[in-house]
């Protein structure tokens, strides 16, 4: 009877241990090239609260969470964007109660490989 309770017991915790990797292991990803249009990508998950973007590229690629592709033009001119350089990577997390819905993304010359994750 004692090998029955510890076996329920073992299968209770690695089935929590399974739900809690489901739940925080869900994210997102893709890999966008770049260029001097501003392109717009919307997150295809609710309530992202973190965004890394990689640029595989040697441009610097310039960012801006939860604007459209015209806010971020405007941003570039006034560096509110974030630049993220070649070989680097920028993390955009949310605060409070937001969450990241779309990124913006151009560079000012040239093209670079982009690659975004969120969960």
């Amino acid at each position: 009877m004692r090998f029955k309770t510890m076996w329920v017991s073992v299968w209770a915790m690695l089935t929590l241990v399974g739900v809690c990797l489901a739940v925080y292991t869900s994210g997102w990803g893709a890999v966008k090239t770049v260029g001097t249009d501003a392109i717009n990508v919307t997150m295809p998950l609710r309530n992202v609260s973190e965004l890394s973007v990689y640029n595989s590229g040697t441009n610097v690629v310039f960012c801006a969470v939860n604007v459209g592709t015209n806010t971020l033009i405007t941003y570039m001119a006034t560096t509110s964007s974030v630049p993220v350089p070649g070989s680097m990577t920028y993390t955009f997390t949310s605060g409070g109660d937001a969450s990241i819905s779309q990124i913006s993304l151009a560079t000012t010359q040239g093209t670079s490989q982009v690659y975004l994750g969120g969960f």
